[in-house]
């Protein structure tokens, strides 16, 4: 007897799935490449689907440029052991068609240095070709490219539309007129939200260049963020800024700053007509800050302040007087020793530097990075710790190296701040655990419940079991000890922290080698005593010690 194949309908549940364009996007965004290109020719619908989740971010931009026609790799002109891209036949009025289908899809495009590289005579065949009125990438909103030159500039500005609303550029080291990159900018792009915009030349004294960026700055009335190179930083700059875009929130003049994700600021909006009224998250060299609070920027509206050490470390105080005196409602700053500076004296970190600080009551995140360890007793620790009552979250040093100096914090510096810093969450100090600690009783000192994790690099260790057994007597039994190459409250502008932050790529010590190893087996062992933690946290609940 014949059985026929009976399909059933599709149910309730697959019917609202089909139904719910955000569950769709996840669902295919979140699919392997090989099963989208496989969904892609299933059916009309899913293919829409599956296109968009192929080339919505950052397609490989011979991939796309090998919809209009195929490419085939050659020598590049001049430079005979790299290869640049050039299509294989003319361009027609059917392959932009074609093209059309696809290029709506992009949102972002990277191109970095050694990425992709069309040939000048393909280059000539796309523009003169390319239909009038129409962007090449019209739907895309976030665009980085890096080493911007002659032969690729005319390339970028064709990538530049109405969309677009992140846009970092580097500039090649070879001559290039900046003035017209950005003018282009700002009149294709008049929404652009987010602008960075780099050099690779160590200074920029081109008056052109710099009155090109004012101007395109002030055409842009939506631009909320702008990023540029140090060189770039000067007074009669700032001075034509503010005047230009009174509505900033983010000024950096330098390629680390806070990440601000990591913390929610106060938005409101200033309406005065006071110059950069509504900044909030500034990242500056340390030669600049008196400039900067000095002329242009009152101060007590900033969140976040990261600065560069590019000058000697003997005028950290000073500059630090000055952000002291005009950053008094600073939620967030980060001092960072700008360790390929010239001019960025390696002296250590000692109190009569960070004294300023004291002031900043308001405080909830303070980072202080420094090649050097720092010169400071428990007792400099102490009245730091006093000094925070909003402190979340503590950094000094982490990832200094080599030996501690004769004055130097120790085990005990945790103690007042698990006495003073109620909010802490996270801590970390370059300290000698060498020198043992007082021992305390259960439940005489302890970290707030809601700290989670001690910052760990390069600190003086010898026996980690000592250490573990002083860290468990007052760290809640969830918190860690991690290992922290980098700052988790910076971030890089553009790309990952664990491969841009200073010093990742530089020798280690023998000596710092081996805490940084010891450091490890404290951290697993801290790990591994979970259990006997989770015991302890209870005792302490039923001690007739606990308050």
């Amino acid at each position: 007897m014949d059985t026929e194949t009976v399909v059933s309908p599709p149910s309730e549940s697959a019917k609202l799935f089909w139904n719910t364009p955000e569950l769709l996007v996840m669902t295919f965004r979140h699919m392997r490449r090989a099963d989208q290109a496989r969904c892609a020719g299933l059916n009309k619908y899913s293919s829409e689907h599956a296109l968009d989740a192929i080339y919505r971010d950052n397609p490989p931009l011979e991939n796309l440029l090998a919809l209009l026609s195929p490419l085939a790799a050659v020598p590049r002109t001049g430079q005979p052991n790299s290869v640049e891209w050039k299509f294989t036949k003319a361009l027609r009025v059917a392959d932009w068609d074609r093209f059309r289908h696809y290029s709506f899809r992009v949102r972002s495009l990277v191109k970095t240095i050694e990425s992709f590289v069309l040939s000048q005579e393909s280059m000539l065949d796309l523009f003169t070709t390319m239909p009038p009125g129409v962007a090449f990438l019209p739907c895309l909103t976030n665009l980085c490219w890096e080493e911007v030159d002659p032969s690729t500039m005319s390339f970028v500005i064709t990538l530049f539309n109405s969309k677009l609303k992140e846009v970092e550029l580097t500039l090649a080291e070879a001559p290039i007129d900046s003035r017209i990159l950005l003018e282009q900018l700002s009149r294709r792009s008049p929404e652009l939200e987010s602008l960075q915009f780099w050099t690779t030349d160590a200074e920029v004294n081109d008056s052109l260049a710099l009155s090109g960026l004012v101007e395109a700055v002030r055409s842009l009335p939506s631009l909320r963020s702008l990023e540029l190179c140090a060189p770039m930083f000067n007074s009669p700059l700032l001075q034509q800024l503010s005047q230009t875009n009174r509505r900033l929130k983010r000024l950096w003049f330098f390629i680390y700053g806070p990440d601000a994700s990591k913390m929610c600021s106060d938005d409101k909006e200033d309406r005065s007509a006071e110059s950069f009224s509504e900044l909030r998250d500034v990242s500056i060299p340390s030669s600049g800050l008196t400039t900067l609070f000095g002329r242009h920027v009152e101060g007590y509206q900033l969140t976040f302040l990261h600065v560069a050490v590019d000058d000697d470390m003997t005028a950290l105080r000073d500059n630090l007087s000055v952000v002291a005196t005009s950053c008094s409602n600073l939620k967030h700053l980060s001092i960072m020793h700008h360790i390929n500076h010239p001019e960025a004296s390696a002296a250590a970190l000692s109190m009569e530097m960070v004294t300023p600080l004291l002031a900043l009551k308001s405080l909830q995140v303070l980072v202080i990075d420094h090649s050097e360890p720092p010169n400071l007793s428990n007792q400099d620790l102490q009245q730091i710790s006093a000094s925070f009552p909003e402190l979340q979250h503590f950094e000094l040093c982490v990832r200094a190296r080599g030996r501690p100096k004769p004055i130097s914090p120790t085990l005990e510096c945790l103690i007042p701040f698990a006495q003073n810093c109620k909010k802490l969450i996270s801590i970390g100090i370059f300290m000698d655990t060498s020198i043992s600690p007082p021992l305390l009783r259960l439940n005489e000192i302890m970290f707030p419940p809601n700290f989670s994790a001690m910052h760990v690099q390069y600190s003086k260790i010898i026996d980690h079991i000592s250490v573990v057994d002083f860290l468990i007597s007052i760290f809640p039994a969830h918190a860690s000890l991690t290992i922290s190459p980098y700052s988790p409250h910076l971030r890089y502008v553009s790309g990952p922290m664990a491969l841009n932050f200073p010093g990742a790529m530089r020798q280690v010590d023998e000596e710092s080698a081996k805490s940084l190893q010891e450091w490890g087996r404290a951290s697993r062992l801290l790990a591994g005593l979970s259990r006997a933690r989770d015991l302890l946290d209870l005792r302490r609940q039923w001690s007739p010690e606990t308050s």
